[in-house]
């Protein structure tokens, strides 16, 4: 079950002014700009982690860190700028994070999210209470960074 939408409180850019580089090299997202990605992400997300915006941010970092997407994807042949089936992006992530069930979707022919799981007890990966797979082959987009 995903939590959204907590509170109404807007992203503050100046709260994290000092976080900026490692977000742009471990969360980046396809948005015009990494302000737009880091603010729809705490507004949906981050206002239910009951943490203050600095703190979010530190710790979706350390679990991008941790947690290498884009590095297992890699591993495995699957790089930016590639088009790739969906499946195979999606059996990556199973086997390198040893879970049987994540979302990844598309959009106009462009993979536009990746969902991992992870518990909040110990953010470990485990399998999303849902899932869903996109559908033939899509292309894996550079990131605005």
């Amino acid at each position: 079950m995903s939590v959204n939408y907590c509170s109404d409180e807007k992203f503050n850019p100046a709260l994290i002014s000092n976080q900026k580089e490692e977000l742009a090299t471990y969360w980046s997202g396809l948005y015009s700009s990494a302000d737009a990605f880091h603010g729809h992400e705490w507004e949906k997300h981050g206002t239910c982690a009951k943490m203050t915006q600095p703190e979010y941010f530190h710790t979706v970092t350390q679990l991008a860190k941790g947690y290498d997407i884009y590095g297992a994807l890699e591993r495995n042949g699957i790089t930016p700028g590639g088009v790739y089936e969906c499946e195979q992006i999606a059996s990556v992530i199973r086997k390198e994070f040893e879970v049987s069930i994540i979302s990844l979707m598309s959009k106009n022919g462009y993979l536009t999210e990746l969902y991992l799981c992870v518990s909040k007890d110990d953010f470990k990966p485990q399998n999303c209470a849902s899932g869903k797979v996109c559908k033939g082959s899509v292309k894996y987009p550079k990131l605005n960074i």
